[in-house]
């Protein structure tokens, strides 16, 4: 199967890329803006690569059970992309030119 060779290409267990892969599509929902499959494709890719890169870390983090596991990567992989997507839209609308300006400019001034 695909899956499990992507999972031990990765050093993953397969629950946890099956997991990835169903958070991911169910990723879609939340995206509803995306009306191309080419664009479909690519979130499911992007939410499948945050899950499967996320999970390992996160589990360790908080000591999860095998089961856990496969839950922490189901919801990152639904919600993996929304985060992504939030962080780069408050960078691209950051006025860092004027950001930077303020910790520059001298007190009182």
């Amino acid at each position: 199967m695909i899956l499990e060779k992507i999972a031990g290409a990765m050093a993953l267990k397969t629950s946890i890329a099956l997991w990835a892969v169903i958070g991911a599509l169910l990723s879609l929902r939340f995206a509803p803006a995306i009306v191309t499959w080419p664009g479909r494709a690519l979130v499911v890719v992007q939410s499948f690569a945050v899950s499967t890169v996320a999970t390992p870390y996160v589990a360790e983090v908080m000591e999860a059970s095998a089961a856990a596991e496969n839950a922490i990567a189901a919801g990152i992989g639904v919600f993996g992309i929304s985060m992504c997507d939030a962080v780069m839209r408050a960078v691209r609308e950051t006025n860092l030119p004027a950001l930077v300006a303020g910790w520059l400019k001298k007190p009182g001034t």
